[in-house]
Parts: C-alpha cells; structure tokens; sequence
C-alpha cells in the first residue's frame, strides 16, 4: 500500500518548491515507471553522538535495526576519529556487514598513516 501511494504521488511532490528545472509531469511520469524491490538494504548511520558499545550500541540489532550497512560519521580529527572507529570495529568485528567509505573523508584516513586493525591505533 505504501509503495503503491508514493507511485501514484501520494505525498503530492510538488516540482516547483524543490527543484524548478523540472514539471511536475516529469516527476509523475518517473514515479509511475518505478517497480517495488524483493529486497532493500537497509545503511544504519552512527552518528558523533551515538553509543558505540554494548546494549544500545551499533551492534545492538535493537538500536540498528538489523542493518549490514553502516555510514560512519567522522569530525575532522583523524587520532579522535581512528580510536572512535577501531571502537566501532571491535563492536562490529562478529556482524556480517558491509562499510562503505566516504570519499569526502578519504584525506582524513589518509593523514592518520596508520594500520587500521581492530585493537590497534594508527601510528603504533
């Protein structure tokens, strides 16, 4: 039912307030054309605030809703943001996952020239 209301313009998208270069014919003839997936990844991102260990953590199905895929949010600096992620690591070692990277923070992976294993810090 969901599907069937967002291909039929349901929630009225409205072309002009978003993005005028397109009518509002465009984007109903796009949605009409869409086809329900048998499945759909589901990407849990965890945020600079968010608990990394135990009950309510990101490996708490609970908390991630089951995902495998995971956007991992990083401020800046790279010796904060290697420890954080080799804590997320070693919560996340036994999951069956998937990590995309973020090619926006590749610069930031790069300066910290260190081996990013689980229980070891970069620069060790």
């Amino acid at each position: 039912m969901f599907f069937n209301g967002m291909a039929a313009n349901g929630c009225r998208v409205s072309t002009p307030a978003l993005t005028p270069d397109l009518r509002d014919d465009e984007i109903t003839t796009f949605l009409v054309g869409r086809r329900r997936l048998d499945r759909v990844a589901v990407r849990h991102t965890v945020g600079l605030d968010d608990q990394v260990e135990g009950e309510g953590g990101v490996a708490d199905p609970a908390q991630n809703s089951g995902a495998r895929y995971f956007k991992l949010k990083l401020n800046g600096d790279p010796e904060a943001d290697a420890a954080r992620l080799i804590r997320i690591g070693n919560e996340l070692v036994h999951a069956t996952l998937r990590l995309p990277g973020d090619t926006r923070r590749q610069r930031a992976i790069r300066r910290s020239r260190g081996p990013w294993r689980a229980g070891r810090s970069p620069g060790r």
